[in-house]
């Protein structure tokens, strides 16, 4: 691996996972290792998202990951077995009090003014083992102090091999660009030691940048409000390719990305979403200002989980 800094087990998509448990509520995260296929629940009848928006606290029935930081000691910054930490270009990360939208503790992450500028936290399965159904949906509470004014920055993301080439991976982000919400999918050739490096979503310092499709429509006027607890809700569907985002309940419907032919040129879903990426990424165009987050209550599921009170 390259100047980034993981703290976990193994440093590519082949790697095992750690800790994988089996599914239920409470504090850290859960993964069934076998998801199965995704339920329609919650869905509305032309097979998109569901708009209702149900009400969930704590982690629901049914939930794949749930995620609220708790159970871990004040400063703790490798979250083993759980999670896979990963920094680079001064990025931070760490459990901490300074500001929780539920319970006492959520996940700090800073990172400085420039270019490439990472702080995630990674679950990942070898690239035959399914992590998330094809089609899921999550929430995570953002809490973001500032934007950048032009750099591509991501909160969560998710990816896996394609079926038509599994040596390409296909990847789904929702975040934004030049101040406004961005979806963003590439396929992307693995680099390295030619499996796919444990890291974020964007390249390191080195990396090849030529993605063979990199696609992210930015959105007309819709963004991300900062210095106040946001509901960041997601919805991917590698079956059909389409994006949704959700802020506060209400879909950010400039930021959809909708499986038209032409939306998205060259668009494939994976065949297995076989890792998942989420904290604060910077790059593209160098950082303005220093970056500082926080997330809490994170919850993956096969249908809406809905905001907390």
């Amino acid at each position: 691996m390259s100047s980034g800094s993981a703290i976990g087990n193994g440093g590519g998509q082949d790697a095992a996972v750690p800790g994988s448990g089996s599914s239920g509520s409470g504090s850290g995260v859960s993964i069934d290792g076998a998801p199965g296929s995704p339920s329609d629940g919650g869905r509305g009848d032309d097979g998109g998202p569901a708009l209702d928006g149900s009400v969930a606290t704590g982690c629901p029935l049914g939930a794949i990951l749930c995620e609220d930081f708790e159970k871990y000691l004040l400063g703790t910054t490798n979250l083993t077995p759980d999670w896979l930490t990963y920094t680079y270009g001064g990025g931070t990360l760490q459990v901490d009090t300074t500001k929780a939208h539920a319970g006492t503790k959520s996940l700090h992450l800073t990172t400085p003014v420039g270019g490439r500028k990472y702080a995630d936290i990674i679950r990942q399965n070898p690239p035959d083992k399914e992590l998330l159904p094809l089609r899921h949906y999550g929430r995570v509470m953002v809490w973001v102090t500032a934007l950048p004014s032009v750099a591509h920055w991501n909160i969560n993301q998710a990816g896996g091999p394609l079926a038509a080439n599994p040596n390409l991976i296909g990847k789904y982000s929702y975040g934004g660009q030049n101040g406004v919400l961005s979806p963003n999918y590439t396929q992307r050739a693995p680099v390295g030691d030619g499996l796919m490096p444990l890291r974020g979503g964007g390249p390191e310092n080195g990396d090849p940048n030529a993605a063979l499709v990199d696609c992210g429509p930015n959105a007309a006027t819709q963004k991300l409000v900062t210095n106040q607890w946001v509901c960041w809700e997601w919805m991917f569907d590698g079956q059909t390719n389409q994006q949704h985002l959700f802020l506060d309940g209400k879909e950010q419907t400039e930021a959809a990305v909708t499986g038209v032919p032409g939306t998205c040129g060259g668009w494939q879903g994976p065949k297995a979403f076989t890792k998942i990426i989420v904290g604060w990424e910077q790059y593209t165009q160098p950082s303005d200002k220093p970056q500082e987050a926080f997330l809490d209550d994170l919850v993956v599921s096969n249908q809406r989980v809905g905001c907390p009170p």
